[in-house]
């Protein structure tokens, strides 16, 4: 675990960076089982934080474009 953020700044980023890629992908239809896609993006946000990753757009769009690529039939769209 690295020393440079706090544990409270480590979770507030990762609230963050949830709550956007819900937001994004959370339009009726978009995601297919919500309780799946909330455990995947949970998940993925998770891994790319341990792999170093402090930017909240990063961290939510590429759990997007992971669970979209899981899902290739889903229509979801990165934030910009």
């Amino acid at each position: 675990m690295d020393c440079d953020v706090s544990l409270p700044k480590k979770i507030a980023l990762f609230e963050e960076a949830f709550d956007i890629a819900w937001r994004v992908s959370s339009a009726p239809g978009d995601l297919g089982r919500s309780d799946e896609a909330s455990l995947f993006l949970t998940e993925e946000i998770a891994v790319l934080m341990r792999n170093g990753e402090r930017s909240r757009l990063l961290l939510s769009n590429f759990a997007i474009d992971a669970y979209r690529k899981k899902h290739p039939a889903l229509m979801l769209s990165v934030v910009q």
